[in-house]
């Protein structure tokens, strides 16, 4: 494994992990550690490291397990905290993930054991940018997400979006709530099928609200 320290330090909190064939000082220094650096990150902080794939270029399950296995220890050693991936299959690995990309903008603890405290955010391989630019939201998301992680300021997307929500479960109490919505004026519905085919459909869930931070889902038991 290579590695790149951008200002000599003998400790690191962050660790950028890139595959060899983007492991380019001078892209690195454009597409990550100066971005951070504008956003308060200490570039002495920010040390970068290979990820390793086979002979095909590919980075199986079984694979990464192995290369982790002597790349967390040395990270680990030098203070690391949190993990910059660019590899969705690292990523998954790390964090136990069936998926990536829903993880952008995310900050997720590190699930291999006796590295827990570790935090993993979804990156980008900036060369995928030369193929679609329009990928540069999630990388500036990704930069974003770990500025204010390592500040301390971080906040999961969608944690403020609502504000109070009610439950009721019992038909009883239902009922009581329903009578309640005619209070207002205008109400948003959302309601989630059990499937596209029209003669399937029926009503899976179905959640009301007045204004923009309340949520009030009512539980379907059956079809309708």
């Amino acid at each position: 494994m290579r590695h790149i320290q951008f200002e000599n330090a003998d400790s690191h909190s962050i660790a950028l992990l890139v595959k060899g064939s983007a492991f380019n000082q001078q892209e690195l220094m454009a597409n990550y550690v100066t971005p951070l650096k504008h956003l308060g990150v200490p570039t002495k902080d920010i040390i970068a490291f290979t990820l390793k794939y086979n002979e095909v270029g590919k980075a199986p399950a079984k694979f990464i397990k192995e290369y982790l296995d002597n790349l967390l220890p040395g990270l680990d050693s030098l203070g690391v905290k949190y993990l910059l991936v660019t590899d969705a299959n690292y990523f998954k690995t790390l964090t136990k993930q069936t998926k990536a990309d829903p993880h952008f903008g995310y900050v997720l603890p590190c699930q291999i054991k006796g590295f827990e405290h570790m935090q993993v955010i979804l990156g980008l391989n900036y060369q995928q940018l030369i193929y679609n630019p329009d990928l540069q939201a999630k990388l500036t998301m990704s930069l974003d997400t770990l500025a204010h992680a390592v500040q301390g300021t971080y906040i999961a997307l969608g944690s403020t979006i609502i504000h109070s929500a009610e439950y009721p479960e019992t038909p009883q109490s239902i009922s009581a709530t329903l009578d309640k919505l005619h209070q207002y004026a205008e109400l948003s519905c959302d309601i989630e099928a059990f499937s596209l085919r029209f003669n399937e459909a029926g009503v899976g869930t179905i959640a009301f609200a007045w204004d923009k931070h309340m949520e009030l889902p009512l539980p379907v038991t059956m079809k309708t």
